[in-house]
């Protein structure tokens, strides 16, 4: 579940997950639902490492969700095998995405012991 904040200068969500898939299921989700496109079809995966720093993956994973849009693929799905994360993403046209960069500003992970909540922040 994520729900977007008020913040002065860019755009920024709260999300709450109870785990690795879950935390970036709704990272997509959010990239997804900011992004205008036209479907091509093709599809592929990517696969991740997931660090011991879970706010370090945060921001090398999202900002390269958002490489990836930004040259044509947009992420569908998300699972986590082996400890590896694997996006499956489609390409598309993109014609209208507001998003540049995922910044570590507020970048903090709360443990709120069945579940934890993280602020992202997108430099739009």
């Amino acid at each position: 579940m994520y729900r977007e904040i008020f913040h002065t200068a860019d755009v920024a969500y709260e999300i709450e997950f109870e785990d690795v898939e879950g935390l970036f299921s709704n990272i997509a989700q959010i990239l997804r639902e900011n992004t205008e496109y036209v479907l091509k079809g093709e599809k592929r995966r990517e696969s991740y490492e997931i660090s011991e720093e879970l706010e370090d993956s945060i921001f090398d994973i999202g900002n390269e969700m958002i490489y990836m849009i930004d040259s044509g693929w947009v992420p569908l799905g998300v699972k986590f095998i082996d400890g590896e994360l694997e996006v499956e993403y489609v390409s598309a046209i993109v014609t209208r995405f507001p998003f540049k960069a995922l910044t570590y500003h507020m970048l903090n992970v709360e443990d709120l012991g069945d579940k934890k909540k993280v602020k992202v922040v997108f430099d739009v």
